[in-house]
């Protein structure tokens, strides 16, 4: 929307205009090897620096031209065929470091899986540590993600788990008696906090 405005208080090669016809033009004119190829580079630049984000978003359309809108899991509770967006981001930057786009029938564990395969066959990386939102929360996506590493496929992730989780709630509990002391208070910028980590080992379901 503003890409014009920034363009022309910016130092940079000469764009020309920048409206949104012209954009359109110019993202049409990228095939998929040279957006991949951006990505690829992208991702190289900026991976000693960052860890990934990644988030799936459901788009509602009254299209009927498109071919990936289908109707699947109504996020936002309209009732209309959708498009599974997922897009990786750098997470200090929060510039897309790799998007896609998937059925709207498709569950997050499918395109997890897929994405996750792309991404790595795109940018040859030897290890991938990736945040996740308690959205991508399941036994599911939790088991495939080990079984991935178990596989030799060096993926790290760090996912928020929702407290309507029984596995969430028994390992609270399970430390409520001795969250208590010294040797568990957590300094951060702001008042300190109470924290502890557990080593689990096996599948969580």
């Amino acid at each position: 929307m503003y890409c014009e405005d920034w363009v022309a208080s910016n130092a940079g090669l000469e764009a020309g205009s920048m409206s949104s016809q012209r954009i359109g033009e110019l993202l049409a004119s990228f095939g998929l090897a040279e957006r991949n190829a951006f990505y690829g580079s992208w991702y190289g630049y900026i991976r000693e620096r960052e860890y990934i984000a990644l988030d799936i978003t459901s788009v509602s359309s009254y299209s009927e031209k498109i071919g990936v809108c289908e109707w699947g899991h109504y996020r936002d509770g309209e009732n209309l065929p959708l498009v599974n967006i997922c897009m990786l981001l750098g997470e200090n930057s929060g510039l897309p470091v790799y998007q896609t786009i998937y059925n709207g029938s498709l569950r997050d564990v499918s395109t997890l899986r897929s994405t996750m395969a792309e991404f790595s066959a795109l940018t040859s990386a030897s290890e991938l540590i990736i945040m996740m939102d308690k959205g991508f929360y399941s036994a599911k996506n939790v088991n495939m993600i080990l079984e991935e590493y178990k596989a030799g496929k060096n993926c790290r992730f760090l996912m928020s788990i929702p407290f309507t989780s029984e596995f969430a709630l028994s390992q609270v509990e399970s430390e409520r008696g001795g969250i208590d002391s010294l040797a568990k208070v957590v300094l951060t910028n702001g008042a300190p906090i109470r924290g502890c980590t557990s080593l689990r080992n096996g599948r969580r379901t």
